[in-house]
């Protein structure tokens, strides 16, 4: 079992709209809506690709009940904590006829009080206990300290649970600093914690391994977009080269399928390469489908045929 730890949830809208444009009206062709927030982009990806997985945080008002039904009708394990403020809810527009990515827009999300957090925590803790493997992705909303944030990552791991974090900011920093055993992130927000710009694989690699060293960390796996991704582990670096698609539909929620895949390998005890391959092709699979964490098997088999890890000792990058 996996937890999948989504502190801001967000019912996702996902709208249809032929010719769209900014300043104009416009009438939604098609709306689809999803229970998302990244967490739940993990979980669902997971589940998809037969993994055991729960999902937790935070939740409230109508907002959230609905959010709620969408988590159950998937069939993903969820245990929430109500919140006095309602979930938020976020927007993405595809154009079909235009060559470009779909468009999201989302806002903060709820402040969190002292006495949801502890409620939080204290139901965390004992579905933690035979756990090995959580992760945190997403934003932590406001009201959760990077103290508290720190404490809780340092506690899991004390306890012997596995943590990967796929957060950004501060937060990224103060988990950081808690000595997590993995963090995937994108170049921007490597480049932030690190505090110098990375651009390509070569940069992303060096400067993983020092962050490794300074953070403690066993790995860290910076996703690059149309880069592909690199990985560097106390077991091998690796290189995992990208699919190319004449058209991407939408490539939000593709990190999180690329967490979700590498997760559920994890988890099963695969190879760290065999790991990045299924991750790899989830992503690549999630680009050409409207919906975070949402891919036909079809377009899933494509992208694993096509993807090609290696090791970064058997080639010049």
């Amino acid at each position: 079992m996996i937890i999948s730890v989504c502190l801001t949830s967000t019912l996702e809208r996902n709208w249809i709209i032929p010719k769209f444009s900014i300043g104009g009206f416009f009438r939604v062709q098609q709306e689809l809506v999803f229970a998302a927030g990244k967490g739940v982009n993990v979980a669902r990806v997971i589940k998809k690709l037969n993994g055991q997985v729960m999902c937790i945080g935070f939740i409230g008002g109508f907002v959230g009940q609905y959010f709620k039904s969408l988590v159950d009708q998937e069939g993903i394990q969820g245990n929430w904590t109500e919140t006095r403020t309602e979930t938020r809810e976020s927007i993405t527009v595809f154009d079909p006829e235009a060559s470009g990515d779909a468009t999201s827009f989302c806002p903060h999300g709820p402040v969190i009080g002292e006495s949801e957090w502890v409620s939080f925590v204290t139901q965390f803790r004992t579905l933690a206990e035979n756990v090995k493997t959580i992760c945190f992705s997403g934003n932590i909303p406001p009201g959760i300290s990077a103290e508290q944030l720190s404490t809780l990552i340092s506690e899991l791991g004390g306890r012997g649970n596995q943590v990967w974090l796929d957060i950004s900011g501060p937060m990224l920093a103060a988990g950081a600093r808690a000595a997590p055993f993995a963090i995937k992130v994108n170049s921007s927000e490597i480049s932030e914690l690190a505090g110098q710009m990375v651009r390509n694989r070569k940069e992303a690699l060096e400067v993983s391994r020092n962050l490794r060293e300074v953070y403690d960390i066993p790995m860290i796996i910076v996703t690059l977009g149309s880069g592909g991704s690199v990985c560097s582990s106390e077991w091998g670096d690796w290189i995992a080269h990208p699919v190319s698609y004449p058209k991407i539909i939408s490539s939000i929620g593709s990190g999180d399928a690329f967490l979700g895949g590498l997760l559920v390998q994890y988890e099963k005890g695969a190879s760290l390469r065999e790991c990045l391959h299924v991750a790899s092709a989830a992503a690549s699979a999630n680009t050409q489908q409207l919906g975070p964490g949402v891919f036909t098997a079809g377009d899933y088999q494509h992208a694993f045929e096509k993807t090609v890890v290696e090791s970064v000792s058997a080639i010049l990058i």
